[in-house]
């Protein structure tokens, strides 16, 4: 079977206008338009200013320390509403995060012309794709409530060029743009992380997608979407792998519009190197209903 190739969002797709709707409606309020405006500069100062440095051939390590204080910055306004001593017992040989895909990424997308000024140059400029989704606000409040004794990467698709190499410097663990072969990528990169380095940790995004864009049941219908799996079977594997438990930490964040980001942890689970698939299919299904739950009791703040 030929491999596939997962396209950038489009306005022409009735799901990405749907979604930017339920966006526009969401942060209508004052505070959500102005903390918007900040996370959107923001990302785009970082954004531009790292595909100098890659142009420069820089070292990847001042981009990802570049990146760090940026996710700080987006963060900034998080509040943890629950199980801020989980992150005490978490291992420094490496965890998973599984979070929901928030849409906060559409929420501050901007265009190519945004970056104009920045970069400075034209034909540089004439590469990129007309818009893009920024990639750090999407776990920036993940970043934010483990703190800085952890560092973050996340699993993602490859951006078009040049914003891959960006994607690559900031220790984002990237994945192909086709179909094939990406739980095998995934699961040697992340080996490698945990094996090499202490204090490191992955966010996945079992939703595999923007919650709301296909699911139906809005920007906070977890419930509703597609729930993978690969998140556990990664634990799996890399527990086989390195002979030591790997624990999968479920936090659930959403960005309130008049207080910013909220987010709440759940107690960590270890995966059975030996659980079957049903078994595995079961534990993902119990981690969406408990994630929902979360999310909407972070919605409504109580």
């Amino acid at each position: 079977m030929a491999s596939e190739e997962r396209a950038q969002p489009t306005i022409s797709d009735p799901n990405e206008q749907a979604i930017r709707q339920l966006l526009d409606k969401e942060f209508s309020t004052t505070f959500s338009q102005m903390e918007i405006t900040r996370l959107r500069s923001e990302q785009i100062e970082f954004i531009a200013k790292s595909i100098g440095l890659l142009t420069k051939r820089e070292t990847d390590q001042e981009i990802y320390q570049s990146y760090l204080l940026l996710l700080s910055k987006l963060g900034s306004s998080t509040q943890i509403k629950f199980g801020e001593k989980i992150i005490e017992s978490l291992p420094d040989s490496g965890f998973v995060v599984a979070t929901n895909h928030l849409a906060m990424p559409k929420a501050t997308r901007f265009s190519r012309h945004d970056l104009g000024e920045v970069i400075g140059d034209h034909q540089l400029l004439l590469q990129l794709p007309e818009e893009i989704e920024p990639f750090p606000v999407r776990h920036a409040a993940i970043a934010k409530t483990l703190g800085h004794q952890f560092n973050p990467h996340e699993v993602a698709i490859e951006l078009p060029h040049p914003y891959k190499g960006v994607q690559s410097a900031s220790g984002v663990i990237v994945l192909p743009s086709a179909l094939g072969g990406r739980f095998e990528i995934m699961t040697d990169c992340v080996k490698d992380l945990f094996v090499n380095e202490k204090n490191q940790y992955v966010v996945t995004y079992p939703e595999s997608g923007t919650t709301g864009k296909r699911g139906g049941g809005g920007l906070y219908g977890v419930k509703q979407e597609d729930f993978h799996t690969g998140f556990i079977r990664l634990a799996k594997t890399l527990q086989q792998q390195l002979g030591r438990q790997i624990p999968i930490v479920i936090i659930g964040q959403v960005f309130h519009p008049e207080k910013g980001f909220l987010t709440g942890i759940m107690d960590p689970i270890t995966v059975n190197v030996l659980a079957e698939e049903t078994e595995v299919k079961q534990t993902a299904a119990n981690i969406q209903i408990r994630l929902s739950e979360i999310v909407n009791q972070l919605r409504f703040d109580q």
